[in-house]
């Protein structure tokens, strides 16, 4: 059964170097969503662990895109039965948030949002340029793993200093003028 804990507590983690292994994981995981949420969603393998070479929290995460309009509660139930824990939007950006946990560790993020909307347009961009942005593949990497070895116990902590990462990296990722993410 998944760990129950509120998205942003406090919760154990690590940071590894990347594992040739997350893609693999990423297609299991993803046959088994799209089995619960039948054909016709695209599926995309997200952060981290979708970045070649991107030192990660060895968590797969995935992002489901449903019709504008669409009911996105509609699998709690399926999901919850194996075994993801529902958030519900707290992103605050319309989508919603589920996760799976193992021995205490968090080891899927699963995403559900509508087609076309800013989350889905900035996972993608953001994906899509690290993969062709070495430089910024191991600075984000060394950010990560100094993180971790400085707050190795604060998961609160890490993200802090993560997320302000992230927002410079989305500014560099909209001013580039091949995967922009501004609304059209």
């Amino acid at each position: 059964m998944a760990k129950e804990v509120t998205y942003t507590s406090n919760h154990p983690y690590k940071v590894v170097q990347y594992d040739p292994a997350w893609p693999v994981l990423y297609e299991r995981e993803s046959e088994r969503v799209q089995a619960i949420v039948g054909p016709g969603h695209p599926i995309h393998h997200i952060g981290g662990t979708s970045v070649p070479g991107l030192a990660s929290k060895p968590q797969i995460d995935i992002l489901v895109e449903f019709e504008e309009g669409s009911d996105l509660d509609r699998y709690n139930d399926a999901l919850t039965q194996v075994g993801y824990t529902v958030y519900g939007d707290v992103l605050g950006k319309g989508g919603r948030l589920f996760s799976r946990w193992q021995d205490g560790m968090k080891t899927v993020n699963l995403q559900f949002h509508y087609a076309g909307s800013l989350p889905v347009r900035e996972h993608l961009a953001v994906r899509d340029y690290l993969c062709s942005h070495p430089d910024e593949v191991a600075a984000y990497a060394r950010l990560k793993l100094d993180l971790f070895e400085r707050y190795p116990d604060d998961y609160l902590k890490y993200r802090e200093y993560k997320d302000e990462f992230m927002r410079r990296l989305l500014q560099r990722v909209d001013a580039n003028p091949e995967c922009g993410i501004t609304d059209p």
